[in-house]
């Protein structure tokens, strides 16, 4: 009988330690700043993902060489939590509107949004591309899957009022950049936000990681989800299942919030392998037929985050149906060819702008 429990306490020592250890790496592994994976593109030639096809990497190549070719204004601002987070503004000659693009996980903007500058250029809007906290040149030592990324960028859509008073911003976020602009939409965006575009997002932090719990290391969530869970909690201050989506667009009808209807364009890719499609049909919920303000787009061979790029002319469709209920221009405008006088290969990220970086405490 001795010898029963003895081995009953051995188990449950294993137990605990595997549990504790299990969370810890699950935790330093997913949440913790890692700068080998957070730059993507900006110091080194873009690569394909997923099922890139040559077209479409031929889009990104393309888009690319558009902004490394072009002087980048450097802007810093402080977070609420005292970090100094980085953002590259692209300026239009003659600007309609600002785009703040919003990257996703252990990404760059260059990297989710090669693609589609270009005809956002061609639109007449500048680019303003943030690193978002942990990433890039960003300060942060944990990534919070949105729920501290939400007040970054409600800050940057301050930043840009307080900056450019008449230009209206379009709010576009791919993958954790997706659930950033969602969770934002709970806080109330300030009213130079006309449009929202979220991309692949998924329907709250704790869900994604479970999926991916899954996916990636093929274990259940208990015990070790609970126990990443708890260091999350203790090492980077979140409580991953504190939010979710559908909440927070379901504020978008809060009349003491958006005292007009805040036009909102969820887009996804039913072959979606990292964040499933159903999450968007998830957030879509909270929406009702008279709610017309919100729409769906769905593509129905694109991977993640792939959806512009592989069903490009339905997704240009899907932005011109969101700007008319924003009531922003969106036929193209005349502007001059872009052709980058190095070859792509030798391009380098832009210097700092020589007028000097704008910071905002």
């Amino acid at each position: 009988m001795r010898i029963f429990f003895w081995i009953l306490g051995i188990l449950a020592v294993l137990f605990l330690l595997f549990t504790v250890v299990g969370g810890y790496l699950l935790y330093y592994f997913t949440i913790r700043r890692d700068d080998r994976r957070s730059n993507k593109g900006w110091d080194e030639p873009l690569k394909p993902y997923g099922n890139t096809g040559e077209e479409e990497f031929a889009r990104m190549r393309e888009g690319e060489a558009f902004l490394k070719g072009r002087m980048a204004e450097f802007v810093t601002l402080t977070s609420r939590d005292g970090l100094t987070l980085w953002a590259r503004y692209f300026a239009h000659p003659e600007p309609r509107g600002i785009f703040l693009m919003v990257h996703g996980y252990r990404s760059s903007s260059i990297q989710d949004f090669s693609g589609a500058v270009l005809p956002i250029w061609n639109m007449g809007y500048s680019l303003f591309m943030i690193d978002q906290r942990a990433m890039g040149r960003s300060e942060g030592k944990a990534l919070c899957f949105g729920i501290k990324e939400r007040y970054d960028v409600i800050d940057w859509a301050n930043y840009l009022k307080e900056r450019f008073p008449d230009l209206p911003v379009v709010a576009d976020g791919v993958s954790m950049g997706s659930g950033t602009v969602l969770y934002a939409c709970g806080l109330g965006w300030p009213d130079n936000v006309k449009a929202v575009i979220a991309d692949c997002g998924y329907s709250s932090p704790g869900a994604i990681c479970r999926k991916c719990m899954k996916q990636w290391y093929h274990l259940p969530p208990f015990p070790i989800y609970y126990c990443a869970k708890l260091w999350t909690r203790i090492l980077a201050g979140i409580d991953l299942d504190s939010i979710n989506a559908r909440e927070c667009l379901e504020k978008l009808k809060d009349r003491s919030l958006y005292p007009k209807p805040l036009p909102i364009l969820l887009a996804h890719g039913r072959k979606d392998g990292f964040v499933p499609y159903e999450m968007s049909e998830e957030n879509m919920k909270a929406f009702g037929p008279k709610d017309t303000f919100a729409e769906l787009f769905t593509s129905d061979t694109a991977d993640h985050g792939m959806a512009f790029l592989r069903d490009y002319d339905g997704y240009m469709e899907a932005i011109g149906r969101l700007f008319d209920k924003a009531g922003l221009p969106h036929e193209k405008v005349e502007v001059e060819e872009f052709v980058p006088e190095t070859p792509i290969e030798e391009l380098t990220r832009p210097d700092l702008n020589p007028g000097g970086i704008y910071t905002v405490n």
